[in-house]
């Protein structure tokens, strides 16, 4: 069982890594109101949306916890982890990035 449990800790851990909620939604396979709506939830349930955030923040190194009270943190020597996988987002997205760069500034 996942550690998210309050729609702060998901504020506070996208917050850790500087992440939007639009990233994150498009990594966990979301629609940003998701996100949005659970951000003001007081409490997240169990479910698929639960399920697919915690994966994608975990890729991002970042880990929710119930015990002994409600929180969030970086696991250790992840800084590199999250510079790889921002990295391999801006690669693998480059193309769209190029793009909207040249159409601002037409």
């Amino acid at each position: 069982m996942g550690g998210l449990i309050l729609g702060q800790q998901l504020s506070a851990g996208r917050a850790l890594i500087k992440l939007t909620q639009e990233a994150l939604a498009h990594v966990a396979g979301l629609h940003v109101n998701s996100i949005r709506y659970l951000e003001r939830q007081e409490r997240i349930t169990t479910g698929f949306s639960r399920e697919r955030i915690e994966q994608a923040m975990r890729r991002f190194g970042v880990i929710f916890f119930r015990d002994p009270s409600p929180g969030v943190r970086l696991c250790p020597n992840e800084k590199e982890f999250v510079i790889g996988e921002t990295r391999k987002l801006v690669e693998q997205h480059w193309g769209d990035i190029e793009a909207l760069g040249t159409a601002i500034t037409r």
